[in-house]
């Protein structure tokens, strides 16, 4: 199988199970919301800011260094996996001890219980975290996506059903242990056919992977402390209810990011480190995925954007639309994530994970600052506020990690954003306005809205992005030419 046929099957497996856990996601997110107080969400949130933090420190960073490196031994591999072992256990430890003092942070007393049971998850996600990275390097994204599937359907009938059962908070904290404990299974019975550690454990033979390591850790914390200030800020200064709203409309509108871009860079990570002396081919690799990512992502929530209110009835009620502009306020930030969140394949695909570090070290004075500052004006000057942060980084993103590795010009870098935005406006603007037109009630609203902006959108890209629909008709019919 040549490179552009594992690529597209590696997409299309991507796809799927991406496909059916977003999907999933958003059924559970739809009951949960009817059976839970955004209180719960509250402490939730609080609680996944802590295991994000803390997941940080889980691999030590070295899970990238076995994909960028070509070359692995056996023995290194069996180290590396002791290593992360002792790590998973030092790591659930720290957590189960330092639970009060989050709790106190927040004033919130619950949280200490909740933080004690997902200590479990360090070690238990430790066993399995090697054998589906190897998959990964190996390109075997059919099984990644078994994993995936098995542990979302498992984490989604527990976390439902406590919910059903009345359970609050648990529910969602039962659910995300059931789900770790699947996939650290399916991750052995899957991956251990091609390898299994030995009883082998040398720190020395891991030392270039932890100086790799090294570098993605310190680049993951400050990303941390940049991605999670809002959700810090909001719950120590707005309180949980709020930081429940905050937190819920978040993780919404980042749904379809979090579906589309991991089809994509999951697979152009290992692609391009591949590649990485190539330079003419990464370029291209790279500029194609801005491009697609940028097509996929901007018609979405540029229907989000206008369409808020029906899309706000039918999925959280009448009552949220009060924070119409909260929501309309983070659908633009998520669309501007969605055009720097894959630069960070590229550092790592080329082992430049210290420029990560030092772009990230920029970002941890900015955006904090920023964000707090955002607070006087409640959750819309937050959103305003990380808004804000994001125009003023697309330039340098570029300037300064973009064109140095990929040697690209901002013509051809800029126009693949520009292109779909284009026809993305023009098609779902009209789609829109005949929507509003059409209809008065949310749900025909919304239907006549997506109908008419998706079959406009598919009509101008034929005619003036065929390259799109060329390469998307190669991946869903096994298209070998």
């Amino acid at each position: 199988m040549t490179i552009r046929q594992r690529a597209y099957s590696g997409l299309r497996w991507n796809g799927l199970s991406k496909g059916l856990v977003a999907l999933g996601g958003l059924i559970q997110l739809y009951l949960l919301i009817r059976y839970l107080d955004p209180a719960d969400f509250g402490l939730m949130a609080m609680v996944n800011v802590s295991l994000a933090f803390t997941y940080n420190f889980l691999d030590f960073g070295v899970n990238n260094a076995i994909v960028h490196k070509t070359d692995v031994s056996p023995r290194q591999l069996s180290s590396l996996y002791w290593f992360t072992i002792l790590l998973g256990l030092v790591l659930g430890g720290i957590f189960y001890v330092l639970a009060p003092l989050v709790a106190r942070f927040y004033e919130t007393p619950p949280l200490t219980d909740l933080l004690r049971v997902l200590s479990l998850v360090f070690v238990i996600n430790a066993f399995g975290n090697q054998f589906k990275v190897l998959l990964i390097k190996e390109l075997r994204f059919n099984r990644v996506a078994l994993i995936d599937l098995l542990g979302f359907a498992v984490g989604f009938v527990v976390t439902v059903g406590l919910a059903l059962r009345g359970r609050g908070v648990y529910a969602l904290v039962y659910g995300t242990l059931a789900r770790t404990v699947v996939e650290a299974l399916a991750s052995v019975g899957l991956g251990g056919d091609r390898y299994r550690p030995s009883w082998h454990f040398r720190l020395g033979e891991a030392r270039f992977f932890i100086q790799f390591g090294l570098y993605q850790m310190g680049e993951r914390l400050l990303n941390f402390f940049n991605k999670q200030a809002d959700l810090i800020l909001v719950g120590k200064f707005l309180g949980p209810d709020l930081l429940g709203v905050y937190d819920v409309i978040k993780r919404f509108l980042l749904r379809p990011m979090e579906m589309i871009h991991p089809v994509l860079t999951g697979v152009t990570f290992p692609l391009m480190a591949k590649l990485q002396f190539q330079t003419e081919r990464l370029r291209a690799i790279y500029l194609r995925q801005i491009n697609y990512l940028c097509a996929l992502n901007f018609p979405i929530y540029l229907l989000l954007f206008l369409a808020a209110e029906p899309v706000i009835v039918l999925m959280f009620g009448e009552a949220w639309l009060a924070y119409v502009w909260v929501f309309r306020g983070y659908v633009l930030v998520a669309m501007s994530y969605s055009t720097g969140n894959p630069v960070g394949t590229l550092l790592l695909a080329k082992g430049r994970a210290e420029w990560g570090f030092y772009w990230n070290l920029v970002l941890f004075f900015l955006i904090p600052m920023v964000v707090y500052g955002g607070l006087h004006w409640q959750l819309e000057g937050v959103v305003m506020a990380l808004l804000l942060s994001q125009a003023l980084l697309i330039f340098p993103n570029f300037y300064f990690l973009v064109r140095p590795l990929t040697a690209s010009g901002s013509g051809p870098y800029f126009w693949q954003m520009l292109q779909p935005l284009l026809l993305s406006l023009a098609a779902v603007g009209f789609g829109t306005l005949l929507g509003k037109w059409l209809f008065t009630t949310a749900l025909p609203q919304l239907l006549a809205i997506g109908i008419i902006s998706g079959g406009l959108y598919l009509g101008a890209s034929w005619y003036f992005h065929r390259q799109l629909i060329h390469d998307f008709k190669a991946l869903l019919f096994h298209d070998k030419a």
